[in-house]
C-alpha cells in the first residue's frame, strides 16, 4: 500500500507530462528515458527527475506483472 501512496503523490501534479515530452520529439517513453539520462544530454533537472521516475515506475510495473 505504501508503494501506491508515493506513486500517487509523485504523479498527481503533472500526470503524463513526460510521455507528452517524448511524443513531441517523436519517441516512445522508453526511448526518451534513455535519451534524457545520457551523460551528454542537456536537459534540465526537472526532465531528468521525470525520466528517473518513469524508469522506476516501468520497473515496478514489470515486477507487479511478473509475480
Amino acid at each position: 500500500m505504501s508503494d501506491e501512496k508515493w506513486i500517487a503523490e509523485a504523479t498527481a501534479k503533472n500526470k503524463g507530462a513526460f510521455r507528452r515530452q517524448a511524443a513531441r520529439r517523436g519517441m516512445t517513453t522508453r526511448q526518451f528515458i534513455e535519451y534524457v539520462l545520457r551523460p551528454d544530454s542537456k536537459f534540465d533537472a526537472r526532465t531528468r527527475r521525470r525520466a528517473t521516475l518513469a524508469k522506476t515506475l516501468i520497473r515496478i510495473n514489470k515486477k507487479k506483472k511478473k509475480g
